[in-house]
Formats: structure tokens, sequence, C-alpha cells
């Protein structure tokens, strides 16, 4: 399952370069995870955005699964177009195939309503 909603890079979000193995992602997740998380401010909701945006961040590029779709959608610039600005992949595995699908889809629908 896909969806579509404005997206940044998850790895300028942990501030790690994208060569970065799994120890440097943890550990960039467990410094920023207690840097942003509510209870260390009081309890305050302000930090909640901050905090869950380090959380998908983490739960993407750790997964196995998810951070080689999300690497190869990033290299092709797919996450950056104009049309998709965000695909994220859920936890079940996903066939590229089907993204493309969507994104081409997409595009037919922005031209047909800009016709209008």
């Amino acid at each position: 399952m896909l969806s579509f909603i404005a997206m940044k890079d998850y790895y300028q979000v942990l501030g790690i370069p994208r060569s970065a193995n799994m120890a440097d992602v943890k550990a960039a997740y467990r410094r920023l995870s207690k840097q942003y998380h509510p209870d260390a401010h009081g309890g305050e909701e302000a930090w909640l955005p901050e905090f869950r945006e380090v959380q998908e961040a983490y739960d993407v590029l750790s997964d196995a699964q998810r951070r080689p779709v999300y690497d190869r959608l990033l290299a092709d610039g797919v996450l950056h177009s104009p049309v998709v600005t965000r695909v994220y992949v859920q936890r079940r595995s996903v066939n590229i195939r089907y993204i493309a699908v969507a994104v081409v889809l997409l595009v037919i629908l922005v031209l047909m309503l800009l016709e209008l």
C-alpha cells in the first residue's frame, strides 16, 4: 500500500550520509529521539512532530526491505518530483512497478485536470 504526502529526505532528518551503516542510523536515531522526545521537554506537544519525523526516518532506514526501495526512489528522483512529493513504502514488500504505475496515473490525472 502506498500513501502520498509531503516528505523530507530521511537521511537529512537523521543527519547522516546516504552511505551510513545500520550502526550510524541507530546512533543518530537514539541521539535525536532523546533530543526531540516530548518527555524531555516537560511533556510539551510542540516537540511531537519532530519526534515523529525522526521515528519515521528510522523506521524506513532501519528496515532491510524498505531502505533499498527508498534509496532507489531517491536515486531515481521520484521522491522529489513535482507530481509525487512522497512515496511512503509500507512494511509489506512493494513491487517497484506498482509505484511506477501510480506515478504515471498521477501524471495523467494532473494533465487531465490542467486541460479543464
